[in-house]
């Protein structure tokens, strides 16, 4: 290289590194990588990140994308509605007050064929968050739902009534569906007990359901207003 026989000269697997020591760095017609990119300043600090990310997500239940059970066209296609599934089930919980012994899950749009198993592993999590300690996984979900007594079916179908995808799911009968929503890809319920809505969900929410009549919302909120409650 210094005499000019070779115009330029890329080595990426060295005997120790990153190579810090080779008198090729002093060339600027070398470029010298390591044969494992994680290697490098910059990829040891993310690939630390993303490990202390991946495994809060794991432990708190929730889906862990390098999984080595769990292929990458799955996550890419139902990943990102797994923490919606989680909230759903939470939410159907607090709702009938017990564990359900029937759980449809039903997958529309262009979720209509993709493997759902991830999506009722995360809508069995937050249905049991509240009476179990169970850990969920798409591995042992059947196990799970069948320990505690829960026949899961899952559907799917073509129509997700004008949106581009949306996850159902009925628990002995009570109904809640949602999509997700811009680039932040959030949450939104589209439908609670069979009526058609449109919220994004908060971290504190009411859910009533009351006879149509004049004074209704007035009386509610009297009532949350006199108990120091802010809605």
């Amino acid at each position: 290289l210094a005499a000019g026989k070779i115009g330029a000269v890329g080595i990426d697997v060295h005997e120790s590194e990153p190579c810090t020591d080779s008198p090729l760095r002093e060339f600027d017609n070398a470029i010298l990588t390591p044969h494992i990119a994680a290697s490098t300043q910059e990829a040891q600090l993310r690939a630390g990140v993303q490990t202390a990310e991946y495994v809060a997500a794991g432990l708190e239940g929730s889906i862990v994308p390098t999984a080595l059970n769990m292929a990458p066209e799955v996550m890419d296609a139902v990943g990102p509605y797994v923490p919606a599934c989680q909230m759903m089930g939470s939410m159907l919980a607090q709702i009938d007050g017990e564990i359900p012994q029937f759980l449809k899950l039903t997958t529309a749009g262009a979720l209509a064929h993709a493997d759902a198993s991830i999506l009722v592993a995360g809508t069995l999590k937050g249905i049991l968050s509240y009476q179990s300690t169970a850990t969920v996984t798409p591995v042992n979900a059947d196990a799970v739902a069948k320990r505690h007594g829960i026949k899961v079916e899952t559907l799917s179908s073509p129509d997700a009534g004008g949106y581009a995808s949306t996850v159902s799911v009925v628990a002995d009968g009570t109904e809640v569906a949602c999509t997700l929503a811009g680039e932040a890809q959030a949450a939104r319920l589209v439908s609670l007990f069979g009526y058609q809505l449109d919220i994004a969900p908060a971290g504190q929410s009411l859910v009533f359901e009351y006879v149509d009549a004049p004074g209704r919302v007035g009386t509610i909120g009297t009532i949350l207003g006199e108990a120091g409650i802010n809605i």
